[in-house]
């Protein structure tokens, strides 16, 4: 059942991929072009729609709110007001769980596709959407609004780039309606010039090294904070056991980093790229903390390692240019790596084995 798992997802993976890579062929004509694209976007959210117990938050929380909002009228499963009126509205439609996870992550990957989409003149998305389905798609089925408010904050990053505070703040208020840790993305906005200018290229290392003390000594800031606040349950979030060394971590942060920082001048070739690439490396300091035993600040370095969608197919097509192809293989043998040993043999997300919702 587990090789059967594997193999199922790897399908998945493989005919997502196909299809965004078909999408910009365009030998085909521009009507099957949008069948492929419009495949891309359903096929993967078909299979979130019809899966049963798995995900980490399935049974033990998903679907006992979706009950208790069906049979008790005055039942509050302490979702965000978005969450909560999606469920409420399936509920009313004669629809159950599994429709709710359906559209959850046919809005992921409608905003996923339509991020990746943006950056068609640097790498074919399809390679994007490679990336996304081994690194995020199978951890959807687990933090479900969480990997939804991460996609629409990746597509509304070009309105930082045009500096539209309007519709990012439309859609930022989007994402929080879903998960309301979405709020962070807000500083985001402000900080783009120091993410991204040459001028503020010293002031960008004190920033990041001013983020990394921050995480190192989160216990000692933010505990008494809360406890001031009366935000008691909170501050689990934001206890430490102390730094230990992870080979792992050391190796991943290698290759979402190193690539892209040595041929910087070639692969983070404008503003957008460089932003990108500022969140990757604000998510490998955030994801220090998982090896700090704070789970809450690693969750919040998902919302920026996401960028990798954008930075491993950047590196992988310039380096392909660049007549340097090994390297570019090497990132992506890497993540597929990676995949493999979070979601089936660290278990993560608890995917494995894939079960379908009929004759449950």
């Amino acid at each position: 059942m587990f090789n059967d798992s594997v193999l199922f997802y790897v399908v998945i993976i493989t005919i997502t991929t196909f299809c965004a890579i078909l999408t910009y062929n365009r030998i085909l004509p521009k009507i099957i072009r949008n069948i492929f694209s419009i495949a891309t976007v359903f096929i993967p959210s078909i299979f979130a729609g019809l899966r049963y117990g798995i995900g980490t938050d399935f049974l033990g929380r998903y679907l006992p709110a979706f009950e208790g909002l069906k049979y008790n009228i005055n039942y509050d499963p302490k979702f965000e007001i978005g969450f909560l009126m999606l469920n409420k509205f399936v509920i009313f439609i004669g629809g159950n769980i599994n429709v709710v996870m359906f559209i959850m992550s046919l809005i992921t990957t409608i905003f996923i596709w339509r991020g990746l989409r943006q950056y068609q003149k640097y790498f074919n998305p399809g390679i994007g959407m490679f990336i996304y389905m081994i690194t995020y798609y199978q951890m959807s089925y687990n933090i479900v609004r969480q990997v939804a408010a991460m996609a629409i904050l990746f597509y509304i990053t070009k309105y930082i780039f045009e500096r539209n505070i309007l519709k990012f703040i439309f859609y930022l208020l989007i994402a929080m309606s879903i998960q309301v840790t979405s709020i962070i993305f807000l500083s985001v906005y402000f900080l783009y010039p120091i993410l991204t200018k040459e001028k503020y290229k010293k002031m960008r290392k004190y920033f990041y090294i001013l983020v990394l003390l921050f995480i190192i000594n989160i216990e000692k800031i933010m505990f008494p904070i809360l406890k001031a606040f009366s935000l008691d349950y909170y501050a689990n979030y934001v206890k430490t056991d102390g730094i230990y060394v992870s080979y792992f971590f050391i190796f991943k942060c290698i290759v979402f980093l190193l690539p892209a920082f040595i041929y910087s001048k070639r692969i983070l070739i404008d503003q957008t790229l460089k932003l990108q690439y500022s969140f990757v490396v604000l998510g490998c300091i955030l994801m220090l903390t998982g090896y700090m035993g704070t789970s809450f600040t690693v969750r919040i370095s998902f919302y920026f390692n996401l960028s990798l969608i954008t930075i491993i197919p950047m590196v992988y097509t310039k380096l392909k240019q660049l007549k340097y192809f090994y390297l570019g293989q090497i990132s992506i043998v890497s993540l597929i790596l990676f995949w493999y040993i979070e979601y089936f043999i660290m278990l993560r997300s608890e995917t494995v084995p894939y079960m379908f919702f009929f004759g449950q």
